[in-house]
């Protein structure tokens, strides 16, 4: 379990890596950091990641927050590319980020399992490669009879 300290660190991260502009909320106003374990990282990896960052990095001013990022994504890419890509995941199909894209996009819903609904298929358009002789040749039948074993 993350202590106070760390949340704070997490958060003050998070809000770095995903600030929220133009109606989309902050990676901490979206919850990213409670998702992060549904998105494939686990309470190890986000210690790793939380201990490579400075105790007062919530208190910095958001340059030096952006300067010690850029210095642990040279530093450490290996972790930061995992821890990276699980903020992201978390953060897109966070509800409140879900929401947003749906206002904006009209985009509603991932297109699985139900898919979406699409015009009945058209075989017409398929009439001139019908027409075209094969593009490919039989494979050769394997001599089984003279196949050494």
């Amino acid at each position: 379990m993350i202590g106070d300290d760390d949340q704070r660190k997490l958060s003050a991260l998070l809000d770095v890596l995903l600030p929220g502009t133009d109606g989309f909320p902050s990676g901490s106003a979206a919850g990213v950091g409670p998702r992060l374990s549904s998105a494939g990282v686990d309470a190890e990896l986000i210690c790793e990641v939380l201990g490579e960052i400075a105790t007062a990095f919530a208190d910095w001013p958001i340059s030096e927050r952006t300067s010690a990022i850029v210095a642990l994504e040279t530093q450490r890419a290996d972790l930061f590319q995992v821890f990276l890509a699980a903020a992201y995941r978390a953060y897109y199909t966070a509800p409140a980020v879900l929401a947003v894209i749906s206002a904006t996009t009209g985009y509603h819903h991932p297109p699985q399992p139900v898919g979406y609904a699409l015009p009945a298929f058209d075989e017409t358009i398929l009439e001139k490669v019908k027409r075209n002789p094969p593009s490919w040749r039989d494979a050769p039948s394997p001599n089984i009879e003279g196949s050494k074993q």
